[in-house]
């Protein structure tokens, strides 16, 4: 009953919304709205959402997995699981670990330039990005907590340096088939998943005031930090398995 009121109070600055409420073994789906007004393309079951930041959850829980299977420790420096070749932007002498990482306490800073691109004419690894984000190491670890697209990037690309695997190969197997998430994309292009990417052109972009954005598509360089995108079920799946 909350929800539903919650639900009606802000109806008009809504497009669309999918929301899941789990207890114990019930759950309870409220889908209202439209993934496009204009069209009338209602939001239900097969409606994808972009997870934005929710899509580093995936990034720790990988690195946890990782330690439980002793292939990485949360307080050894970092530079241990990077290639020596691995363009670092850590200018202060004290280790970064794993831990200042999933703190945001490695003390980057986040300001930088192409974090979210339009139509970007090439698309590149993790690695590239990593290399590309002009960043600056510019607290000493471990002292000033500052939220760190680069820091959980750099944590990504340590799960595909320890495991073997490219990141969203590595987030596929054990997380995505493990659950059976079966319509979550997690690639730059969405180019892991074509249901996915093609369900994508029929959602539209709202402002509070229900203006369409336009463009209202864009893609996330690094893109463990921004890129999964999925049906409310499949989180739902993940929420309850954590």
């Amino acid at each position: 009953d909350k929800l539903t009121d919650y639900l009606t109070e802000y109806k008009e600055t809504s497009a669309g919304v999918a929301t899941i409420v789990v207890h114990e073994d019930d759950i309870i789906y409220k889908m209202q709205g439209y993934a496009d007004i204009k069209e009338k393309i209602p939001v239900d079951k097969d409606t994808v959402f972009e997870w934005g930041s929710v899509s580093k959850i995936l990034i720790w829980i990988s690195v946890f997995q990782l330690v439980e299977d002793g292939k990485l420790d949360l307080a050894t420096d970092i530079t241990r699981y990077l290639p020596d070749d691995f363009r670092s932007k850590i200018s202060f002498d004290e280790p970064v670990t794993l831990q200042h990482l999933m703190h945001h306490t490695a003390g980057f800073d986040d300001s930088y330039t192409d974090l979210m691109i339009h139509n970007p004419t090439k698309k590149h690894s993790l690695r590239e990005a990593l290399d590309i984000a002009d960043i600056k190491q510019v607290f000493p670890p471990g002292q000033i907590a500052s939220y760190s697209n680069y820091g959980a990037g750099l944590a990504a690309y340590i799960v595909e340096e320890v495991s073997g695997l490219e990141y969203g190969e590595y987030i596929r197997r054990h997380i995505f088939e493990p659950l059976d998430m079966t319509k979550t994309a997690i690639d730059v292009e969405l180019d892991d998943h074509q249901w996915v990417k093609a369900e994508r052109q029929k959602v539209q972009g709202y402002t509070a005031d229900l203006k369409l954005i336009n463009p209202n598509h864009y893609v996330v360089p690094m893109y463990p930090v921004g890129s999964v995108m999925g049906v409310a079920e499949d989180l739902q799946k993940l929420m309850q398995a954590l």
